[in-house]
């Protein structure tokens, strides 16, 4: 790793670009091995990712127990939105979720549309899909919020 000398000598001072060139040479193995310890960190996160939805999958009937009989049954993990207003009764809106289906599929959701508050405007809205892994589900949402919506799942199990 670095050393404190090392880093003694990384502070604020007056050089040529040869000997700023020497130094970055000497922190080039420390970056290597950042990127090689984020990298096994997002295979890690991934594999328990795909385990545990593995092993909530059979809960799904419970956890949207209000689902059609011939819709899929489905779990918002999480969900991140924006909203833009555009007069004082509509509003353009943009939200991505991460969807687990009873098939256990990750999916990003895509909604986008405009709607309005008062009903005398017109309104549209347009849903895309996107299958996803675990890895690029935690890419998008992070691993917190994608902890945080599962925990809230569960919970809900319980308390029913």
């Amino acid at each position: 790793m670095i050393s404190g000398e090392l880093m003694q000598d990384a502070k604020p001072q007056k050089c040529s670009f040869s000997e700023l060139n020497a130094k970055l040479d000497e922190l080039a193995p420390a970056a290597i091995e950042i990127q090689r310890v984020k990298h096994e960190t997002a295979i890690l996160e991934a594999s328990t990712l795909e385990s545990i939805i593995k092993k909530i999958v059979p809960f799904l009937s419970f956890l949207s127990p209000d689902c059609g009989q011939y819709y899929r049954r489905e779990l918002t993990i999480a969900t991140e939105d924006e909203r833009i207003p555009l007069n004082k009764t509509c509003y353009f809106y943009n939200e991505s979720s991460l969807v687990l289906y009873e098939n256990g599929i990750l999916t990003r959701r895509f909604r986008y549309g405009e709607l309005s508050t008062d009903g005398a405007h017109p309104c549209w809205e347009m849903v895309e899909e996107h299958n996803i892994d675990a890895m690029v589900a935690i890419s998008f949402f992070g691993i917190e919020a994608i902890v945080e919506g599962l925990a809230k799942a569960l919970e809900s199990i319980f308390q029913t």
